[in-house]
C-alpha cells in the first residue's frame, strides 16, 4: 500500500487544507515549464494520485483506516440505483477545493513575473549606457510640420516635425516656429536607441532640447533599475518580489511609450 503522506511530503494527521497547500507547491515544482527532468512527469502522476485520496475528507478517512488496519477489508457503500436508467447523478463542484490563497498565487506566477524585472533591468541599463555614450549628429531635410490638438476642446498640445528619413520629433510651446523658414536641421541622437535629444538649425542655432527621458523624466529609469534589481535579488521573498516585479512591469510600459 502506497504511503500517500510520504509522496506529498506531509506528516500523518496533517489536515486537508495543509495537504492542499503542499500539493500545490509540489505541482508547481514538478511542472514541465519549471522542472524539465523526465522523472518529474512520472512523479507528478503519483502526486495527483495521492492528492485525489488525501485531498478528500471521506477518502482520507477511509485511507487512514485501511493504512492502520491493512488486513481488514472495507466494503465501499454502493450508490442507490435510480429507477430511471437515463438518470445521471449530478456532481457538485466544490469551490473551496480549487481556491488558492494570495500567497500561493504569487508563488505560482512568480517565475513569469520575474521576466518583468529582467526586461526592466535590461531597458534601464540600455538607457544609462545610451545617456553616457557620445551622441551622433546627422543633417536631415524637413518633410512635414503639423500640430496635434486635443479631441474634445481642439486645444493645442504640441507640434511634430517630420524629416525625409521618417524621424518624428515632438516640439512643445510652439518652438517649431524656429524651423519654419529652414529646409534642413541638425539632429543629435543617442548611439544605441537612436533617440533624438537635441535639434538645431544650420549653424547650431537655435538649440532645442528634446528626448525627455534623458532630462525631466530620468528618475523613471533609475526607479526601474532599482525595483527590477531588488525584485530579482529578493525572489525568495515571494510577496515582496512579486510586488516589485509588478511595479517594474508598469514602469517598463511607461518608459517604452516615452522613448517610442
Amino acid at each position: 500500500m502506497k504511503d500517500y503522506y510520504q509522496i506529498l511530503h506531509v506528516r500523518r494527521g496533517t489536515s486537508v487544507p495543509e495537504i492542499k497547500r503542499a500539493y500545490r507547491m509540489l505541482v508547481q515544482q514538478l511542472h514541465p515549464d519549471v522542472n524539465p527532468d523526465p522523472a518529474a512527469h512520472e512523479l507528478i502522476k503519483e502526486v495527483n494520485e495521492a492528492y485525489d485520496v488525501l485531498g478528500d475528507e471521506s477518502k482520507k478517512r477511509d485511507y487512514d483506516y485501511r493504512f492502520d488496519n491493512p488486513y481488514i477489508t472495507v466494503d465501499a457503500p454502493q450508490q442507490p440505483v435510480h429507477r430511471d436508467p437515463r438518470y445521471r447523478r449530478s456532481t457538485t463542484y466544490s469551490a473551496s477545493s480549487n481556491t488558492y490563497t494570495q500567497q500561493e498565487l504569487m508563488q505560482i506566477y512568480l517565475p513569469y513575473a520575474l521576466w518583468c524585472c529582467r526586461i526592466g533591468l535590461l531597458l534601464a541599463t540600455l538607457i544609462f549606457l545610451d545617456a553616457f555614450l557620445p551622441e551622433r549628429q546627422t543633417t536631415e531635410e524637413i518633410a512635414e510640420i503639423y500640430n496635434v490638438r486635443s479631441a474634445r476642446r481642439n486645444a493645442y498640445r504640441y507640434d511634430v516635425l517630420v524629416t525625409q528619413s521618417g524621424i518624428e520629433i515632438k516640439l512643445y510651446e510652439h518652438k517649431v516656429s524656429y524651423f519654419l523658414d529652414k529646409d534642413r536641421i541638425l539632429i543629435n541622437r543617442t548611439q544605441i536607441l537612436r533617440i533624438p535629444v537635441r535639434v538645431s538649425g544650420e549653424g547650431g542655432i537655435p538649440l532645442i532640447e528634446v528626448g525627455h527621458i534623458y532630462r525631466t523624466t530620468i528618475f523613471l529609469p533609475i526607479v526601474l533599475f532599482l525595483t527590477s534589481g531588488l525584485g530579482l535579488f529578493l525572489r525568495k521573498k515571494v510577496d515582496l518580489s512579486f510586488s516589485l516585479c509588478t511595479v517594474s512591469g508598469v514602469l517598463t510600459v511607461i518608459i517604452y511609450f516615452l522613448i517610442k
